[in-house]
């Protein structure tokens, strides 16, 4: 039973196999589930202060996956990992359930989803990842990014183009190394529904708005 609970990450997990949310802030102790969270230091990964700062981090030694918001302003970050050539572990070492994305042909395709906020000035050290022979590189991944100023009309950077920050795959101290990014499929404007909904209730609603 449901009713009336707060739900970690405000959505119901059940309702969205492969899918992992993140609530970070400085002023809350982080998820249990996530390696981590710290002040963001252009020393820990090796950049100087005129270098570009990639927005993802996989370390190629250690497999993991960082998100890095160098900015003023809180951040969402919503990243999809593709793919059967990897597999991904929580701050536990238990593995990260996996869920199923369908392509424009249709095809099934195995899908791990992060949605994860960051306070200004963080990196959070999300998750390790089991890497495929060919490194980060040959990890199919996906991203886009929203800028929270607290308002429903919040500004968005998507980061699908080749060479844009996101794409970006650094290791601690050793450097960065860019990589092309590959464009996201598009995909159909969500379904609308008006109330009241028809059919016999209770209906199950699996993901809160704005914190409800």
């Amino acid at each position: 039973n449901l009713e009336g609970k707060v739900l970690p990450g405000n959505y119901v997990k059940s309702s969205m196999p492969g899918c992992h949310v993140a609530q970070c802030s400085s002023s809350l102790p982080p998820p249990s589930w996530i390696i981590g969270i710290d002040e963001f230091s252009r020393e820990e990964y090796g950049l100087g202060a005129n270098d570009e700062v990639p927005d993802i981090s996989i370390d190629p030694e250690e497999g993991i996956l960082s998100i890095i918001n160098d900015s003023a302003i809180h951040r969402a970050y919503y990243i999809s990992l593709r793919g059967d050539n990897f597999r991904a572990f929580d701050a536990h070492d238990r593995l990260l359930e996996g869920g199923v994305h369908r392509d424009e042909k249709e095809s099934v395709i195995r899908c791990l989803t992060f949605i994860v906020t960051v306070p200004v000035m963080a990196t959070v050290d999300l998750c390790r990842l089991e890497l495929p022979k060919g490194g980060p590189g040959d990890i199919d991944l996906y991203s886009d990014i929203s800028d929270l100023t607290g308002t429903s009309s919040s500004s968005s950077s998507s980061s699908s183009g080749s060479g844009s920050k996101a794409s970006s795959i650094t290791s601690r101290e050793r450097g960065t190394q860019n990589t092309p990014r590959k464009q996201p499929s598009t995909s159909p404007l969500p379904r609308q529904f008006a109330f009241p909904l028809e059919g016999e209730g209770p209906f199950l609603c699996s993901q809160g708005v704005e914190g409800r």
